[in-house]
């Protein structure tokens, strides 16, 4: 219909019809080009994208899950401990002095020391019974052989409570020093400064064991 226009308005010859129809052709051509395309990549991204937060927020709520297990199992088994430390009957030795449970998982064998910080974790009821504790006062002269050349906090601790360098250091230096003692009867809660390296201690016996 457009040719025939063209054709009858302007009265174009079959060249120019031609040429026509060719312009009009590339016109058309132009016009729909011009039409806008779905985004199809974009919208792949966009799923993508979606999938990706479905699925960190899948392994953050098991994340969430395994920490409030782990919290649970923690509070169950500190109970337990609680249970176990703090309420068992002491077993008596056979001079007649009654052992109380030592918490060797957090105390190692420590002997008495692992006694008194046992009972400190449970209360002052339990700590009043243990062996050495009068009133608020420590009276057993503990003499500990450290597991390792001690560090400056631990000398400064040590020496705040009162201990000496042990008869096998007599010659040496503090900072080389295992073997410390503490040779008079001290307030608990200055003993109960060295509870925090009880990992580090080896062994420990008395001087003053009644």
């Amino acid at each position: 219909m457009a040719l025939l226009f063209f054709k009858n308005m302007f009265k174009l010859d079959k060249k120019s019809l031609l040429l026509a129809s060719l312009a009009l052709v590339l016109t058309l051509g132009l016009f729909g080009c011009g039409k806008k395309v779905a985004p199809v990549v974009n919208s792949n991204i966009s799923q993508n994208q979606n999938a990706n937060v479905n699925t960190n927020n899948a392994t953050n709520t098991v994340a969430t899950t395994t920490e409030i297990n782990v919290n649970t199992a923690n509070k169950i088994n500190t109970a337990e401990d609680m249970k176990l430390y703090c309420t068992s009957k002491p077993v008596p030795t056979e001079i007649g002095r009654d052992v109380y449970p030592t918490n060797t998982k957090r105390y190692g064998n420590i002997d008495f020391l692992g006694e008194l910080f046992t009972a400190d974790d449970c209360g002052k009821e339990r700590l009043s019974k243990i062996f050495g504790v009068l009133n608020n006062d420590y009276t057993l002269w503990p003499d500990i052989l450290l597991q390792n050349e001690p560090d400056s906090n631990l000398i400064l601790v040590l020496k705040e409570i009162g201990f000496e360098l042990g008869s096998t250091c007599e010659n040496s230096i503090e900072k080389k020093c295992k073997h410390w003692s503490l040779k008079k009867t001290v307030p608990l809660e200055k003993i109960l400064k060295l509870k925090p390296f009880a990992q580090e201690i080896k062994s420990s016996g008395c001087i003053n064991c009644g």
